[in-house]
Parts: C-alpha cells; structure tokens; sequence
C-alpha cells in the first residue's frame, strides 16, 4: 500500500473576486471527489482571490496507481480554462507493516 499526497498551487486568472474563486475552486473539488474517488481540500491562500493551494490524497497498492490518477486530475483541471497549475509537488508514503 502506498499513499500518495499531490499538492497544487493554482492561478485562477479570471477569478475577480473571493466569491469568484469559490465558486470555482469548490466546483472543481466537488467534481474531483466524485470522479476520482480521492480525498481533497483547499489549504492556503483562503484570502487571495486569484490563488489557491489544495491538496489531494489517494491510496492504492503500488506507485504507478497513484502517479495513473494524479496524472488524470493534473488533466482534469488543465482542461478548465479559468484554472492553471502554476506548481504541483508529489509525495509518497509506504506505512510500515
């Protein structure tokens, strides 16, 4: 079992408010969630509102499981127009038995 953690700072350039960003970024993890089956949540840069960094865990039995879905969010979210992914980090766990 591995667990893999992808951290995604995002530039929201079209975003002209807080409650643009919002309506944005909970609309993306709303749709990440269900799609994907991953756990996900907003932790920085709550009060800037053309910038925000979520976070994204998933567990699956090996490394490529994980870099497999990473790889279909990363696409997910470039396919939004008002986003960019303007840094992305991975990191991986194996708990020891």
């Amino acid at each position: 079992m591995i667990i893999g953690l992808l951290s995604i700072i995002l530039f929201l350039p079209s975003s002209r408010s807080l409650k643009d960003k919002r309506r944005l970024i909970k609309g993306m993890i709303e749709k990440i969630k269900n799609r994907y089956n991953v756990s996900i949540s907003e932790l920085d840069h709550h009060d800037l509102w053309q910038k925000s960094k979520i976070c994204i865990a998933y567990i699956a039995k090996n490394q490529p499981g994980i870099e497999k879905t990473f790889q279909k969010i990363e696409g997910f979210i470039e396919s939004n127009p008002e986003i960019i992914i303007a840094q992305k980090e991975i990191d991986l766990f194996k708990p020891e038995k």
